[in-house]
């Protein structure tokens, strides 16, 4: 039965982010009311608004399932999930959302283990005969919950899986690459590498590493939180 719903399932596409991995799967679980709006009776529309704007904010995949997956998978007339329901469904995190029974609020919980669930709320209001509810507000306020903090081993796997390209750009320096190269750069919260620099700065005019540095440029990082951008400084030619 899971498998087929899974099958079934409205597959919502994020937009396109580069990172060191596949972009992590999540699954949007309908939007359940205990007295669904007339207006929007099986909630459908809220959801698939839902589903969009949490994929337009998170560099994730999403999926709109079936209300038959989330009856049979989670508890409480089938809108309260267990902690493991994201393992159960081998994906990396689940999104239950439940619209309040007087229509002012929208609550999100997410459930990405080994994490302990979160919970998340926006308002609602009555517009045209049925809620209005902030969906944007809802994916940012999730997207900003649910940052994982800086990962330095994450970055260095970013790097290392760029060392082919920054190789064959050395390999054009006649004579060999400088061994004492190196290149620095900062890792904004979005993942994205700025003030990429060459040292020692004498080589930065040379082909060779304005091609390396262009490489570095295309590094991503999955999105985090930081007090501060991290500054890395790595060596160019490896032993």
């Amino acid at each position: 039965m899971v498998r087929r719903s899974l099958i079934a399932a409205l597959v919502l596409s994020a937009a396109p982010v580069a990172t060191a991995d596949a972009n992590p799967k999540w699954i949007l679980m309908p939007v359940y009311a205990p007295t669904p709006p007339p207006g929007d009776p099986t909630l459908l529309r809220m959801s698939k608004r839902i589903g969009e704007a949490l994929a337009e904010h998170n560099a994730a995949d999403v999926r709109l399932v079936s209300r038959e997956l989330r009856e049979e998978r989670c508890q409480d007339h089938g809108h309260e999930c267990p902690d493991a329901i994201a393992r159960m469904l081998e994906v990396d995190r689940v999104i239950a959302v439940e619209l309040a029974e007087d229509y002012g609020e929208l609550l999100a919980t997410v459930f990405d283990p080994p994490n302990r669930a979160r919970s998340v709320r926006v308002p609602c209001k009555w517009v045209a005969g049925g809620p209005s509810c902030d969906v944007d507000g809802l994916a940012k306020e999730i997207a900003e919950a649910t940052k994982p903090t800086w990962d330095p081993a994450a970055a260095d796997a970013a790097f290392d899986a760029l060392r082919t390209r920054i190789d064959a750009c050395l390999a054009q320096e006649k004579g060999g690459a400088d061994p004492e190269s190196r290149v620095t750069f900062r890792i904004r919260e979005d993942g994205r590498p700025i003030e990429v620099r060459i040292q020692p700065k004498a080589l930065q005019r040379k082909k060779a590493y304005r091609c390396v540095a262009r490489v570095v440029e295309s590094l991503r990082v999955p999105p985090f939180v930081a007090d501060r951008m991290p500054f890395l400084n790595k060596p160019l030619v490896t032993p």
